[in-house]
């Protein structure tokens, strides 16, 4: 939509232009990694809480589009941070961790809110028989203040969790489109 573009526009148009320096110095060879760290941690772009409101809304209003504009929100909002983590549950090497269920279980015992999926627990997307099993926590909730200095919680980083059968190396496409949805305003 053209008001998310516009939006997003508004905020990056030329910052990376401008930030070399920046950049150069984090990847220094002597840098201290808290160069980097806050590199990483701070966008280099300040939205607003009615820039965010506004493009959450133009993703409800167009859903063709909506996991794109979302994420769009969630990048202006978090700039360089990590969007999530992986975890290979085939590679964990814990003894009472089995495979992606026993992975679940023990998550969700420790309180993690799960995406609903299909599968027998309700939160396993894929098969045995695909080569693939996967599933996805919830974005955790941080407090944000924004450029306008309105402080709300946002959602930050999730967690994917995967299970790969008979030499699967790929993703399955509606799955991968899914997960991002973990990170949507609710």
């Amino acid at each position: 939509p053209s008001v998310a573009a516009s939006i997003v526009h508004s905020h990056v148009d030329g910052v990376y232009a401008q930030s070399h320096a920046r950049l150069d110095e984090a990847l220094a060879e002597d840098a201290p990694a808290s160069v980097l760290l806050e590199l990483l941690d701070s966008p280099p772009w300040s939205p607003s809480a009615e820039d965010d409101h506004r493009l959450r809304s133009a993703a409800k209003s167009e859903p063709a589009v909506a996991n794109a504009v979302e994420y769009a929100a969630w990048t202006l909002t978090h700039g360089h941070r990590l969007n999530h983590m992986t975890i290979f549950a085939n590679t964990l090497g814990l003894a009472n961790i089995k495979g992606l269920a026993d992975l679940n279980a023990l998550l969700q015992a420790e309180g993690m809110e799960f995406n609903p999926a299909g599968g027998n627990d309700g939160v396993t997307q894929g098969s045995l028989e695909v080569g693939l099993q996967q599933s996805s926590t919830r974005a955790d909730l941080i407090e944000h203040t924004f450029s306008c200095g309105t402080t709300q919680k946002i959602p930050c980083a999730f967690l994917e969790l995967i299970e790969r059968h008979d030499g699967f190396s790929g993703f399955l496409g509606q799955n991968a489109k899914g997960i991002f949805s973990s990170t949507h305003q609710r």
